[in-house]
């Protein structure tokens, strides 16, 4: 009997010891698709704690006990899989899995809506996302790409969303541009280095529409676009790119500056002979993981003679992105980006006049700049899975140019988030502060003198920030998400510390009744939003933000001119404030492997002290005692009391293939009705439409690919712009004579064909503005007629 109760003992000792030891479940990860592995799948041990994630190169380990175990595997914009394993005795098993592309509901996967990755299906705001593509296959600068995007506008450099913005010339922005989610915002005037953005690199750009300054902050009180680049994968990935291309005449032939008539005798007869301005350059991109490095390397130069007479450019920007992985420290990323950007041009603000001065410059500003960044950052994923990102920046712009408007500008960048997933409850919870300090040295940022011209001296000013910020997501019944946040932001622009209105505790207070006028120097701002899956392809989705931008350095303290035009500070231009709604609906379709969502939004936008650029009606006479001298048209930055801009979109974006016949587009429809709430009928200034809006907007990109042939056409339509400025003189004066002449809005139309081989050589052509139509993005700017482009390309 006690032989037996021994034995019996020792069995089970041996059993709790066999269940006790853990044996090592590995292999690699790869996408069914292209076998390319696949970085961060989450593998779980079910009911339990017990997980991991793969590595860069795919490869994952998992301790298990003795026994048969089921391990969930989970990534987003793919099929969740559940895989029965078995564990033997003293065995290490091997498994290597392949993940599949979700195919019940959309796969385009956007990060700038909520700073985490998610799908754009469930999104509460409306966003866009334009793949790289259609860029580089369109020959395409970045500004002129965001054209293509329904609800984006272009003003010359100055991008607006759903009308939010008029013309500033590059001042000012309510849109902020991020680049892999740090911004590229230029610190003396806040507007966008658009030459820097690194085309060569990119994998896609996404546009938030609608007030985004509760997670972003100032600059993005009318949305944000994120351009996102290339990740270095196992496999390498080498491209080269080589433009060449030339401008037609344009359909005024008066205009033609480049004509020149030479006497060729050919059977007695003179011929005319015209030399074409051309363009041109070159770029190349390096992809690839190298052990725990990863290593993105890309560059481009470009030559522009340009169709506008001294209005030449080169320009040349080089773009590296090293990503460490150790693999011995598990859920580490060390990594740095590194931009630098040069050019040369000659900066043509205004033709001269309507007649044959169309193309000749009223004034030439022969400019030099150079920017560069730094930027290293490290995510880290603790035992909780919680996400730490800490990044940093350090930021140069020197901008030389033969008008006076010299300035040198650096910033210092910080911004640490942390995110906590509690996937039981289906909540996720970000939140993290950021800032900066900038210091900007120019001529034009001293203090206001009577002549203008008398100025020689630099002068230093600077500008802090620094806020915080958290937010919450939560999914109810996997159906129904709800969103909200807060953040708080503080401001100090030259020893000024920035007061803003705070609209909702105003109206609490009793509004326009008691005169609440309540400010505060840290500003919160609030947003909430919802998304609702209808069916399984149907997404209702609603959302309000509120908003708010501190005025750029260029818009209170600039004293400079241009073009005649000169432009006066205002030291008592307040931040402007206001809030977005939203609600709208999202189809999805499938057919085969083509894949598409159609988008409804209706939507307004309240803008309170909204910062425009006026003409500058009460200037005074005189400056410390000295009279003004006025080489002119007064303008300066003012406080519009109030603006309301609503509206509706339409748009469509497919993907894929359909019926084995690959099909791309891009569509949409924009309405809006800007309206200045502040109109005053005695004031010849004020208009009750916002002035430089587009009310009615239609764009289009179709692209399709028949074997190695493709084909593709890119179009859009911009109703007649309603108000600008009503001056006579001048650039305005040209403005308001080629009005007259084109006011029935205007359709321009770029057609593009290319030939692969083998997924190695690329040979592509673009006619850009086929139908030679005449027409302005800007006022006082005409833009480019009918032009060819050539593009050879290989990747290896």
């Amino acid at each position: 009997m006690t032989r037996c109760f021994t034995l019996l003992l020792l069995a089970l000792l041996f059993n709790h010891i066999l269940y006790a030891q853990e044996y090592k479940l590995h292999g690699t990860v790869t996408d069914e698709k292209d076998n390319q592995p696949m970085q961060g799948v989450v593998l779980l041990q079910k009911g339990t704690q017990n997980g991991t994630q793969t590595d860069s190169a795919g490869y994952y380990e998992l301790m298990l006990p003795y026994g048969t175990h089921t391990v969930e595997v989970s990534f987003l914009g793919y099929a969740d899989r559940s895989i029965p394993v078995t564990v033997l005795e003293g065995k290490s098993k091997l498994l290597d899995i392949k993940m599949t592309d979700e195919t019940k509901e959309l796969d385009i996967v956007v990060v700038t809506g909520s700073k985490y990755e998610k799908k754009l299906s469930e999104e509460v705001v409306s966003m866009e996302v334009l793949k790289a593509q259609i860029i580089t296959q369109s020959n395409a600068r970045m500004d002129e790409a965001l054209n293509k995007v329904p609800g984006v506008n272009m003003l010359g450099k100055t991008i607006s969303i759903r009308g939010g913005s008029g013309f500033s010339d590059a001042t000012g922005n309510r849109v902020l541009a991020l680049l892999d989610e740090m911004p590229i915002i230029s610190p003396e005037n806040g507007g966008i280095i658009w030459d820097m953005v690194p085309i060569e690199a990119l994998e896609q750009v996404e546009v938030i529409k609608g007030s985004s300054s509760s997670l972003y902050g100032s600059s993005a009180l009318n949305g944000v676009f994120n351009m996102r680049t290339l990740q270095p994968k196992p496999e390498m990935y080498n491209k080269l790119l080589i433009t060449y291309g030339f401008y037609d005449q344009p359909r005024q032939r008066t205009w033609n500056y480049w004509w020149k008539r030479e006497h060729i005798k050919k059977n007695g007869d003179t011929v005319n002979r015209v030399h074409h301005p051309m363009f041109g350059g070159g770029m190349f991109t390096h992809a690839k993981q190298y052990g725990d490095l990863g290593v993105v390397v890309a560059g481009s130069y470009n030559q522009d003679m340009s169709f506008r007479q001294s209005n030449d450019h080169k320009r040349g920007r080089l773009s590296a992105k090293l990503r460490y992985t150790p693999k011995k420290v598990k859920n580490l990323t060390v990594g740095l980006n590194m931009n630098f950007f040069h050019q040369n041009l000659k900066d043509f603000f205004a033709g001269k006049g309507m007649a044959t001065m169309m193309y000749i410059p009223t004034e030439v500003a022969i400019t030099t700049q150079r920017t560069f960044n730094i930027d290293p950052y490290v995510n880290y994923y603790d035992k909780k899975e919680n996400r730490h990102s800490f990044k940093f920046r350090l930021f140069n712009n020197m901008y030389n140019s033969t008008t006076g408007d010299s300035s040198v500008a650096t910033q210092y960048y910080y911004d640490y988030s942390f995110l906590r997933n509690f996937k039981k409850i289906n909540l996720v919870i970000t939140t993290g502060t950021n800032g900066f300090y900038s210091t900007i040295r120019g001529k034009t940022f001293g203090n206001l003198v009577a002549d203008i011209k008398s100025i020689k001296y630099f002068s230093t000013r600077d500008v802090m920030n620094f806020a915080a910020y958290i937010q919450a997501e939560k999914k109810f019944f996997q159906k129904l998400t709800l969103s909200g946040g807060i953040r708080l932001e503080f401001a100090r622009l030259s020893n000024e510390t920035v007061k803003n209105r705070l609209p909702l505790i105003n109206l609490l207070n009793g509004g326009k009744k008691k005169n609440s006028n309540i400010q505060s120097p840290v500003t919160p701002l609030f947003r909430f939003g919802m998304n609702y899956q209808a069916t399984e392809g149907t997404f209702l989705r609603a959302s309000f933000g509120q908003g708010f931008r501190y005025p750029a350095m260029s818009e209170k303290y600039v004293y400079t001119l241009r073009s005649g035009a000169q432009v006066f500070p205002n030291d008592s231009l307040r931040p402007e404030n206001g809030w977005s709604a939203e609600i709208g609906i999202k189809q999805g379709v499938k057919i085969s492997k083509w894949m598409a969502y159609f988008d409804v939004s209706g939507f307004i936008m309240r803008y309170h002290d909204m910062i425009e650029f006026q003409l500058y009606s009460g200037l005074p006479d005189s400056i410390g005692g000295q009279p003004v001298a006025l080489w002119g048209i007064p303008f300066r930055a003012t406080n519009v009391v109030d603006a309301r801009v609503m509206g509706v979109e339409v748009s469509a974006v497919a993907n894929g293939k359909i019926f084995g016949v690959p099909l791309n587009f891009i569509v949409g429809y924009s309405y809006l009705d800007p309206r200045n709430l502040s109109y005053n009928p005695n004031d010849p200034a004020s208009t009750k439409i916002l002035k430089y809006r587009i009310q009615h907007s239609f764009k289009a990109d179709i692209q399709t690919t028949y074997k190695s042939i493709m084909v593709g056409i890119n179009m859009f339509y911009n109703s007649f712009m309603k108000e600008i400025d009503n001056v006579g003189v001048g650039a305005l004066g040209v403005v308001k004579e080629f009005r007259k002449t084109h006011d029935k809005g205007d359709f321009v139309m770029d057609l593009r064909a290319g030939y692969n081989y083998k997924d190695k050589f690329t040979f592509n052509f673009i006619c850009k503005n086929v139908l030679n139509t005449e027409y302005m993005l800007r006022p006082a700017l005409i833009e480019a007629p009918r032009n060819y482009t050539f593009q050879v390309g290989y990747s290896f």
